[in-house]
C-alpha cells in the first residue's frame, strides 16, 4: 500500500477544482501524487501538454473514436467512462482525475433515461415527465459512480469543472458559478475555486490562489474539557497547491487572526440567490413527496396483483369484502374532490417554486423569471416573491411548465 497523500490522517476522498481557463486546475490535480501513481481521463486534451511529467494519460475521445468509428454521442461517452472505472483495480492508483466532469453530465442524463424500465417506467419519455423522481435518480446514479466506484478505487478522486456566467432577468451578469449538477458539490470533500488574476501591475502569479468553495476538512481540539471543531483551511488560500493544503493540515490557521489574503470576500444575498435557494428547497420537498406517492402507488399495484393471483389459484374462495371507510369520510369525499378541483384552477406558491426549481435544474431559471415578470407587468429589476407570481393565469403557468419540462438544451 502506498504512503498516504495527506498528513495527520486526513483523507480527501473527492476533490473538486473549478476556475477560469489557465487558472491551474489540471496542474493542481497532476501534482497531488507521484506521476506513476496518477491516472487522468482527459475529456478535452487539457492534460496532454503535461504528459512529460510521466502520469498515465487516457485520451477518452481517442478511445471513443476507435470504439465508435461511425461517430458517438454523449451517452456513449458516459457508458464508456463508467465501464473504464468499473474495470479498474482498487488501489492501483493514488489519484484518479476526470478533466472536466461537467462534460460528462449530458450523457449521464441520457443514460438514466434510457434505463427507464430499471426504475419502473415504461418509456424514457414517461420517466423524464416524472420530474423530480427522474432528476433524483440522475443524481443518485452520478453520486454512486463518483463516491461508490471512482473514489473507492484510489486515495483521491479529482474532478474539474468549467465556470459559466450567471444570467439574471435575461441578461448576463459579471458573476460566475461552477458548471455541473449539485451532486458534484455534495460529493466533494474539498472544492477549490482557483484563479490567477493579475495584480495591480498586471503581473499574473505563477501559482494560483483559491477560494474554498466547500470543505469538510477539520480537526478537533480539547479546550476547557470540551471537544472543539477547528477548520483546517482558511476561507481563501493565498497559494493553492497540494503542498499548501498539506501545510494547512499540519498548521491550521488561527481564525481569530486571519491574514488579509486568507479572508473571504463579503457575500451579498441577491434576489437570484434567494429564489434559487427557495427553488432548491421546494425541489427537495417535491421530490420527496413524489417518491412517497410513487412508492404508495406501486404498493397498491403489488397488492392488486397478489389478490388477482389468489383469485386465479383459488377461484372457489370468495373475494375479500372491500374495507368500509367511516361514514364521515364518505360524506367528506365530495367536498374534498370539489376543493381539489378548485385548487387545480389556481396557481399556488408551491407550484411557482416547483416551476422555478425545474428551470434551475436545466439552467433556464433567469429567462423564465424574466418572462413571468413581463406577464405580471412589473420591471425586470423589481423584487418579487413566489407569492407574487401566483397572479399569473393558470393557463400561462401550464404553458411555462410544459416548455420547461420539454427543454433539453
Amino acid at each position: 500500500m502506498s504512503e498516504s497523500l495527506w498528513p495527520n490522517g486526513v483523507e480527501i476522498e473527492v476533490l473538486g477544482l473549478t476556475g477560469d481557463p489557465e487558472s491551474g486546475k489540471t496542474l493542481f490535480g497532476l501534482t497531488i501524487a507521484a506521476p506513476e501513481r496518477t491516472l487522468v481521463y482527459d475529456m478535452e486534451k487539457s492534460s496532454s501538454v503535461y504528459k512529460s511529467l510521466g502520469f498515465h494519460h487516457v485520451d477518452l475521445h481517442r478511445i471513443l473514436s476507435e470504439k465508435f468509428p461511425n461517430g458517438y454521442g454523449p451517452v456513449d461517452i458516459y457508458t464508456t467512462w463508467k465501464q473504464l472505472i468499473l474495470d479498474l483495480q482498487p488501489g492501483k492508483w493514488d489519484v484518479i482525475m476526470l478533466d472536466p466532469a461537467d462534460d460528462m453530465e449530458q450523457g449521464l442524463v441520457e443514460y438514466v433515461a434510457r434505463n427507464a424500465s430499471k426504475y419502473g417506467f415504461s418509456t424514457p419519455e414517461s420517466f423524464k415527465k416524472s420530474g423530480g423522481i427522474f432528476w433524483g435518480y440522475v443524481r443518485a446514479e452520478w453520486k454512486q459512480l463518483i463516491i461508490g466506484h471512482a473514489a473507492t478505487r484510489c486515495q483521491t478522486f479529482v474532478f474539474t469543472t468549467h465556470l459559466r456566467t450567471v444570467w439574471r432577468d435575461g441578461s448576463p451578469t459579471k458573476e460566475k458559478e461552477p458548471k455541473g449538477k449539485e451532486t458534484l458539490l455534495e460529493s466533494a470533500t474539498l472544492y477549490l475555486w482557483l484563479d490567477r488574476e493579475p495584480d495591480a501591475e498586471g503581473v499574473v502569479p505563477v501559482e494560483p490562489r483559491a477560494k474554498v468553495h466547500k470543505t469538510r476538512l477539520c480537526s478537533f481540539q480539547k479546550v476547557d474539557g470540551r471537544i472543539k471543531k477547528v477548520p483546517i483551511l482558511p476561507p481563501r488560500l493565498p497559494v493553492a497547491t497540494p503542498d499548501s493544503v498539506r501545510e494547512y493540515i499540519i498548521n491550521p490557521p488561527d481564525y481569530t487572526a486571519l491574514k488579509e489574503e486568507e479572508r473571504a470576500d463579503v457575500q451579498v444575498l441577491t434576489e437570484y440567490d434567494r429564489l434559487s435557494m427557495e427553488a432548491r428547497i421546494a425541489t427537495e420537498k417535491r421530490e420527496a413527496a413524489e417518491a412517497t406517492a410513487l412508492a404508495e402507488e406501486r404498493r397498491l399495484q403489488a397488492n392488486e396483483a397478489v389478490n388477482r393471483a389468489r383469485t386465479i389459484l383459488r377461484p372457489d374462495e370468495p373475494a375479500p369484502a372491500p374495507k368500509e371507510e367511516p361514514k364521515a369520510e364518505e360524506e367528506a369525499q365530495p367536498q374534498e374532490a370539489e376543493g381539489t378541483e378548485a385548487k387545480a384552477q389556481t396557481v399556488t406558491a408551491e407550484d411557482i417554486l416547483n416551476l422555478i426549481g425545474k428551470a434551475d435544474e436545466k439552467g433556464i431559471q433567469a429567462p423564465l423569471v424574466k418572462k413571468m415578470k413581463e406577464k405580471l407587468g412589473v420591471s425586470p429589476d423589481a423584487k418579487v416573491t413566489a407569492k407574487d407570481f401566483t397572479r399569473i393565469p393558470k393557463s400561462d403557468y401550464d404553458s411555462y411548465l410544459k416548455k420547461v419540462e420539454e427543454y433539453n438544451g
